[in-house]
């Protein structure tokens, strides 16, 4: 016999929910003190998860509603809530019988009921914003069910522990795991994935993102970082390294080793790229890196523009309080339509001028 049990607990009190196989259906057992479909529905209301559950149970015992169940594949089934044979507990049980697929309407509504944020875009594509990590694995169970293409997940600050529900999302192309401490293994299976907000994490390693060969775009600012997986990474065209480091979070940038550039090399799609206000072990390694459209090395130690000499697509170049003195080389950089040379104390105001004469279309920041 097939038998798989979940128990959930609220304030009021705690019941389970068990699939029986020989008969084809779930058991919702609920204490003693939960006689009628009225105390149901009042246990229903008090937490998010047991509405998602429950549904709204309301009237006399013949009533029917519609709840989401997350077993054996089942992401939805009819409650009919009534009298039934007395479960284990001393309490009646509330049969549940598999239905026909709940409507788009009523998948929708069982989401805004766990406070998630939904939008669909022009496209039809679906976009989720939560904001209860307790609704997470219920809202991944919800989405699968939808017929729409995940656009957007945003997961920002949620402090979610295990991301293996996400692994059914296999259409997510946006995915915001901003302050996020679980393990990225799951994130192996989103082959579309194409955006990644990994900002504010303190993650050891970043090797799951290896396999993901459609990503574009990865936001490590103020993490944790170590770029060894991110050279394997063959669509990549924007990363955001801003204020990232080697040192734990809480640390300052400059107590770890430093960034290391090399692991990088294999980048030959990147386009754009911020290394500003980071520590970086070896700046000669960022010759490598002559797709770059935009280049960010504002806050910096760098000094040396020689290492630009072949970034023929380079067109926007922030320098910003950076150690540069010699600026000659912008002077040869024919695609350059932008450079921020704020604050560079050591450039000397008569180089300027004269790049300034030589580039007239060069829009200078000084």
């Amino acid at each position: 016999m097939v038998c798989s049990k979940i128990g959930v607990s609220t304030e009021c009190a705690p019941f389970s929910l068990q699939w029986r196989g020989v008969c084809s259906r779930f058991e919702l057992a609920l204490p003693a003190s939960m006689r009628t479909p009225s105390r149901a529905s009042r246990l229903s209301q008090t937490d998010r998860q047991a509405r998602a559950l429950l549904g709204a149970v309301r009237g006399g015992p013949r009533v029917r509603a519609w709840a989401c169940v997350p077993i054996l594949a089942a992401t939805s089934c009819l409650a009919r809530a009534g009298p039934g044979p007395a479960a284990s507990s001393g309490g009646p049980t509330v049969f549940v019988e598999a239905p026909p697929r709940l409507t788009t309407e009523e998948l929708f509504g069982a989401l805004r009921e766990l406070g998630a944020e939904l939008w669909i875009a022009d496209d039809m594509r679906l976009n989720v914003r939560l904001h209860d990590a307790r609704s997470f694995v219920t809202a991944c169970e919800l989405i699968a069910a939808l017929e729409h293409d995940l656009e957007f997940f945003d997961l920002a600050y949620l402090p979610v522990d295990d991301l293996e529900p996400i692994t059914r999302l296999r259409s997510t192309e946006r995915l915001d795991l901003t302050g996020t401490r679980a393990d990225l293994q799951p994130l192996r299976n989103l082959s579309r994935l194409r955006a990644l907000n990994l900002a504010q994490t303190d993650l050891e390693s970043l090797t799951p993102l290896s396999e993901l060969g459609a990503l574009e775009q990865l936001n490590l600012s103020n993490a944790r970082v170590d770029l060894t997986a991110i050279g394997q990474l063959t669509s990549l065209r924007e990363l955001d390294l801003r204020a990232a480091r080697t040192a734990p979070r809480g640390f300052e940038v400059r107590e770890g080793d430093g960034l290391e550039l090399a692991d990088l090399r294999t980048s030959t799609t990147l386009e754009r790229l911020d290394l500003s206000q980071t520590k970086v072990r070896d700046w000669w390694s960022l010759s490598s890196l002559w797709t770059l459209r935009q280049l960010d090395l504002s806050y910096t130690n760098f000094t040396e523009l020689g290492l630009l000499e072949r970034f023929d697509e380079l067109e926007s170049l922030s320098l910003r309080r950076t150690a540069v003195a010699e600026i000659g080389t912008l002077t040869r950089l024919d695609a350059l339509r932008v450079v921020d040379l704020r604050d560079c104390e050591l450039v000397d105001d008569a180089d300027v001028d004269r790049l300034a004469s030589l580039r007239p279309g060069l829009e200078i920041l000084r």
